[in-house]
Protein backbone atom coordinates (compact mmCIF):
# COMPACT_ATOMS: atom_id res chain seq x y z
CA UNK A 1 0.00 0.00 0.00
CA UNK A 2 1.16 3.51 -0.74
CA UNK A 3 0.20 7.15 -0.40
CA UNK A 4 0.18 9.19 -3.60
CA UNK A 5 -1.46 12.33 -5.02
CA UNK A 6 -4.17 12.29 -7.66
CA UNK A 7 -5.57 15.19 -9.71
CA UNK A 8 -9.26 15.92 -10.22
CA UNK A 9 -11.11 18.67 -12.08
CA UNK A 10 -13.58 20.91 -10.25
CA UNK A 11 -16.75 19.09 -11.42
CA UNK A 12 -15.28 15.74 -10.34
CA UNK A 13 -14.28 17.11 -6.93
CA UNK A 14 -17.88 18.28 -6.47
CA UNK A 15 -19.11 14.83 -7.50
CA UNK A 16 -16.86 13.20 -4.88
CA UNK A 17 -18.00 15.64 -2.20
CA UNK A 18 -21.61 14.95 -3.14
CA UNK A 19 -21.16 11.18 -2.94
CA UNK A 20 -21.82 10.72 -6.65
CA UNK A 21 -18.33 9.58 -7.66
CA UNK A 22 -16.68 6.41 -6.33
CA UNK A 23 -14.64 5.42 -9.41
CA UNK A 24 -12.01 6.96 -11.65
CA UNK A 25 -10.35 5.70 -14.82
CA UNK A 26 -6.76 6.54 -15.70
CA UNK A 27 -4.70 5.55 -18.72
CA UNK A 28 -2.72 2.35 -18.27
CA UNK A 29 0.97 2.95 -18.98
CA UNK A 30 2.84 1.59 -20.78
CA UNK A 31 0.14 0.57 -23.22
CA UNK A 32 0.29 -3.06 -24.46
CA UNK A 33 0.97 -4.02 -28.10
CA UNK A 34 -1.85 -3.61 -30.62
CA UNK A 35 -2.45 -7.36 -30.81
CA UNK A 36 -3.39 -7.64 -27.14
CA UNK A 37 -7.09 -8.22 -26.53
CA UNK A 38 -7.09 -9.65 -23.01
CA UNK A 39 -5.54 -8.73 -19.68
CA UNK A 40 -5.62 -10.87 -16.56
CA UNK A 41 -4.33 -10.55 -13.03
CA UNK A 42 -1.63 -12.98 -11.92
CA UNK A 43 -2.37 -15.13 -8.87
CA UNK A 44 0.16 -15.93 -6.17
CA UNK A 45 0.34 -18.61 -3.46
CA UNK A 46 0.40 -16.97 -0.03
CA UNK A 47 1.62 -18.26 3.33
CA UNK A 48 -1.87 -19.58 4.14
CA UNK A 49 -1.69 -21.86 1.11
CA UNK A 50 -4.23 -19.75 -0.74
CA UNK A 51 -4.22 -18.40 -4.28
CA UNK A 52 -4.72 -14.64 -4.09
CA UNK A 53 -4.38 -11.71 -6.55
CA UNK A 54 -0.76 -10.62 -6.87
CA UNK A 55 -1.41 -7.06 -7.98
CA UNK A 56 0.41 -7.87 -11.25
CA UNK A 57 -1.19 -8.14 -14.69
CA UNK A 58 -0.13 -9.81 -17.92
CA UNK A 59 -1.30 -9.48 -21.48
CA UNK A 60 -2.45 -12.29 -23.78
CA UNK A 61 -4.21 -12.80 -27.08
CA UNK A 62 -6.99 -15.31 -27.52
CA UNK A 63 -7.67 -16.72 -30.98
CA UNK A 64 -10.88 -18.68 -31.35
CA UNK A 65 -9.97 -19.88 -34.84
CA UNK A 66 -6.84 -21.66 -33.66
CA UNK A 67 -5.04 -20.58 -36.83
CA UNK A 68 -2.58 -18.23 -35.12
CA UNK A 69 -0.11 -19.12 -32.41
CA UNK A 70 -0.75 -17.43 -29.08
CA UNK A 71 1.35 -14.28 -28.96
CA UNK A 72 2.66 -12.92 -25.70
CA UNK A 73 4.35 -9.92 -24.20
CA UNK A 74 8.17 -10.33 -24.46
CA UNK A 75 9.51 -12.73 -21.85
CA UNK A 76 12.20 -12.05 -19.28
CA UNK A 77 15.54 -13.84 -18.92
CA UNK A 78 13.82 -16.74 -17.15
CA UNK A 79 11.34 -17.28 -19.97
CA UNK A 80 8.43 -15.96 -17.93
CA UNK A 81 5.70 -13.75 -19.35
CA UNK A 82 6.27 -10.10 -18.67
CA UNK A 83 3.94 -8.81 -15.95
CA UNK A 84 3.37 -5.17 -15.08
CA UNK A 85 2.00 -3.53 -11.95
CA UNK A 86 -0.57 -0.72 -12.31
CA UNK A 87 0.04 2.57 -10.55
CA UNK A 88 -2.77 1.76 -8.11
CA UNK A 89 -3.41 -1.11 -5.70
CA UNK A 90 -6.04 -2.05 -3.13
CA UNK A 91 -5.40 -0.23 0.12
CA UNK A 92 -3.62 2.73 -1.46
CA UNK A 93 -4.50 6.14 -0.08
CA UNK A 94 -4.86 8.85 -2.71
CA UNK A 95 -4.83 12.46 -1.55
CA UNK A 96 -6.77 14.67 -3.92
CA UNK A 97 -5.19 17.67 -5.58
CA UNK A 98 -7.54 20.37 -6.82
CA UNK A 99 -7.41 24.05 -7.81
CA UNK A 100 -6.82 26.10 -4.66
CA UNK A 101 -5.38 29.26 -3.11
CA UNK A 102 -4.33 30.65 0.25
CA UNK A 103 -6.81 32.86 2.05
CA UNK A 104 -5.44 36.42 2.19
CA UNK A 105 -7.77 38.96 3.82
CA UNK A 106 -6.79 42.47 4.83
CA UNK A 107 -3.10 41.83 4.37
CA UNK A 108 -3.26 38.57 6.36
CA UNK A 109 -1.48 35.74 4.59
CA UNK A 110 -2.54 32.25 5.69
CA UNK A 111 0.87 30.86 4.78
CA UNK A 112 2.31 32.62 7.82
CA UNK A 113 0.72 30.09 10.17
CA UNK A 114 -0.68 27.37 7.95
CA UNK A 115 -4.17 28.94 7.98
CA UNK A 116 -7.20 28.73 5.75
CA UNK A 117 -7.15 27.36 2.22
CA UNK A 118 -9.82 28.09 -0.38
CA UNK A 119 -10.93 25.53 -2.95
CA UNK A 120 -12.23 26.64 -6.32
CA UNK A 121 -14.60 23.68 -6.60
CA UNK A 122 -16.45 24.96 -3.52
CA UNK A 123 -15.75 28.70 -3.48
CA UNK A 124 -17.52 30.47 -6.33
CA UNK A 125 -16.09 33.88 -5.46
CA UNK A 126 -12.80 35.33 -6.56
CA UNK A 127 -9.66 34.34 -4.73
CA UNK A 128 -7.80 37.32 -3.22
CA UNK A 129 -4.64 35.96 -4.79
CA UNK A 130 -4.22 33.86 -7.90
CA UNK A 131 -5.83 30.44 -8.08
CA UNK A 132 -3.10 27.81 -8.01
CA UNK A 133 -3.16 24.79 -10.37
CA UNK A 134 -4.03 21.49 -8.75
CA UNK A 135 -0.57 20.05 -9.55
CA UNK A 136 0.87 22.55 -7.05
CA UNK A 137 -1.41 21.66 -4.14
CA UNK A 138 0.65 20.61 -1.08
CA UNK A 139 -0.21 17.40 0.69
CA UNK A 140 -1.09 19.22 3.90
CA UNK A 141 -3.71 21.33 2.12
CA UNK A 142 -5.64 18.44 0.60
CA UNK A 143 -9.14 17.97 2.03
CA UNK A 144 -10.08 14.64 0.41
CA UNK A 145 -8.52 11.19 0.79
CA UNK A 146 -9.56 8.24 -1.38
CA UNK A 147 -9.06 4.70 -0.05
CA UNK A 148 -8.70 2.29 -3.00
CA UNK A 149 -10.99 -0.75 -2.64
CA UNK A 150 -10.69 -2.32 -6.11
CA UNK A 151 -8.49 -2.11 -9.21
CA UNK A 152 -9.27 -3.47 -12.68
CA UNK A 153 -7.41 -3.26 -15.99
CA UNK A 154 -9.73 -3.07 -18.98
CA UNK A 155 -10.55 -1.27 -22.21
CA UNK A 156 -12.20 2.13 -21.82
CA UNK A 157 -15.33 1.03 -23.69
CA UNK A 158 -15.79 -1.94 -21.33
CA UNK A 159 -17.47 0.46 -18.90
CA UNK A 160 -21.12 -0.35 -18.17
CA UNK A 161 -24.03 1.78 -17.06
CA UNK A 162 -23.50 1.17 -13.34
CA UNK A 163 -19.80 2.05 -13.55
CA UNK A 164 -20.58 5.19 -15.56
CA UNK A 165 -22.89 6.30 -12.74
CA UNK A 166 -20.11 5.54 -10.23
CA UNK A 167 -17.80 7.73 -12.34
CA UNK A 168 -20.08 10.70 -11.60
CA UNK A 169 -21.08 11.08 -15.24
CA UNK A 170 -24.27 12.86 -16.24
CA UNK A 171 -27.00 11.46 -18.46
CA UNK A 172 -26.69 11.84 -22.22
CA UNK A 173 -29.17 14.36 -23.62
CA UNK A 174 -29.67 16.88 -26.40
CA UNK A 175 -28.15 19.55 -24.14
CA UNK A 176 -25.00 17.52 -23.45
CA UNK A 177 -21.90 19.26 -24.72
CA UNK A 178 -21.00 16.99 -27.60
CA UNK A 179 -17.24 16.53 -27.58
CA UNK A 180 -17.42 13.56 -29.89
CA UNK A 181 -17.77 14.24 -33.60
CA UNK A 182 -21.24 12.79 -34.04
CA UNK A 183 -24.85 14.02 -34.26
CA UNK A 184 -27.24 13.78 -31.34
CA UNK A 185 -28.77 10.31 -31.07
CA UNK A 186 -32.17 10.37 -29.30
CA UNK A 187 -32.09 6.58 -28.82
CA UNK A 188 -29.24 7.06 -26.32
CA UNK A 189 -31.04 9.76 -24.33
CA UNK A 190 -30.67 9.25 -20.57
CA UNK A 191 -27.76 6.79 -20.83
CA UNK A 192 -24.98 7.42 -18.32
CA UNK A 193 -22.43 5.45 -20.36
CA UNK A 194 -22.87 7.89 -23.23
CA UNK A 195 -22.61 10.78 -20.81
CA UNK A 196 -19.31 9.36 -19.57
CA UNK A 197 -18.02 9.02 -23.13
CA UNK A 198 -18.61 12.74 -23.66
CA UNK A 199 -16.86 13.57 -20.38
CA UNK A 200 -13.85 11.41 -21.27
CA UNK A 201 -13.68 12.82 -24.78
CA UNK A 202 -13.55 16.39 -23.52
CA UNK A 203 -10.61 15.59 -21.23
CA UNK A 204 -8.54 13.23 -23.37
CA UNK A 205 -9.32 13.47 -27.10
CA UNK A 206 -6.75 16.17 -27.80
CA UNK A 207 -4.10 13.96 -26.19
CA UNK A 208 -4.91 11.16 -28.62
CA UNK A 209 -6.75 8.99 -26.07
CA UNK A 210 -10.37 9.72 -26.94
CA UNK A 211 -13.34 7.40 -26.58
CA UNK A 212 -13.07 5.95 -30.08
CA UNK A 213 -9.39 5.09 -29.51
CA UNK A 214 -10.61 2.73 -26.75
CA UNK A 215 -7.35 2.81 -24.74
CA UNK A 216 -6.44 0.46 -21.91
CA UNK A 217 -7.31 2.02 -18.56
CA UNK A 218 -7.02 1.29 -14.86
CA UNK A 219 -10.47 1.42 -13.27
CA UNK A 220 -10.07 2.43 -9.63
CA UNK A 221 -12.91 2.11 -7.10
CA UNK A 222 -12.55 4.02 -3.85
CA UNK A 223 -14.15 5.13 -0.60
CA UNK A 224 -13.89 8.89 -0.12
CA UNK A 225 -12.94 10.36 3.25
CA UNK A 226 -13.53 14.09 3.70
CA UNK A 227 -10.31 14.65 5.61
CA UNK A 228 -6.64 15.33 5.06
CA UNK A 229 -4.61 12.16 4.63
CA UNK A 230 -2.35 12.96 7.58
CA UNK A 231 -5.30 13.24 9.98
CA UNK A 232 -6.29 9.62 9.35
CA UNK A 233 -5.18 6.82 11.71
CA UNK A 234 -1.50 6.00 11.32
CA UNK A 235 -2.19 2.30 10.75
CA UNK A 236 -4.03 3.17 7.53
CA UNK A 237 -0.77 4.34 6.02
CA UNK A 238 0.81 0.87 6.29
CA UNK A 239 3.81 2.26 8.10
CA UNK A 240 4.39 5.23 5.79
CA UNK A 241 5.35 8.20 7.93
CA UNK A 242 3.29 11.36 7.51
CA UNK A 243 6.31 13.60 7.95
CA UNK A 244 8.62 13.03 4.99
CA UNK A 245 11.83 14.84 4.13
CA UNK A 246 11.72 17.23 1.22
CA UNK A 247 12.88 15.72 -2.05
CA UNK A 248 13.72 16.89 -5.55
CA UNK A 249 10.95 19.04 -6.95
CA UNK A 250 9.54 20.03 -3.54
CA UNK A 251 9.63 23.12 -1.42
CA UNK A 252 8.27 23.96 2.00
CA UNK A 253 6.05 27.02 1.92
CA UNK A 254 4.58 28.32 5.16
CA UNK A 255 5.10 24.95 6.84
CA UNK A 256 3.19 23.25 4.02
CA UNK A 257 5.18 20.95 1.75
CA UNK A 258 4.55 21.80 -1.90
CA UNK A 259 5.21 19.27 -4.69
CA UNK A 260 6.17 21.05 -7.88
CA UNK A 261 5.27 18.11 -10.07
CA UNK A 262 8.55 18.07 -12.02
CA UNK A 263 8.33 15.48 -14.76
CA UNK A 264 4.73 14.62 -13.83
CA UNK A 265 1.74 14.61 -16.15
CA UNK A 266 -1.67 13.41 -15.10
CA UNK A 267 -3.81 12.24 -18.02
CA UNK A 268 -7.56 12.20 -17.48
CA UNK A 269 -8.93 14.12 -14.53
CA UNK A 270 -12.13 12.10 -14.52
Amino acid sequence: MADRPILFSGPMVRAILGGRKTQTRRLFKPAPPDWVNHCEEVQRFNMRQEWVPAGLWWWTETDASGQLALRRWPVDEYGQRYAIKPAFAKGDRLWVRETWCWAALGGYDARDDGGEVWYRASDDGECDGAWKPSIHMPRRCSRLTLIVTDVRVERLQDIGEADAIAEGAGQYSSTTKLHRDRPYDPSLNGHYREGFSELWEGLNAKRGFGWDANPWVVAVTFDAVKANIDTLPAEASDGIAAARPLGIGQRDEGGCREDLGIGQREVGHG
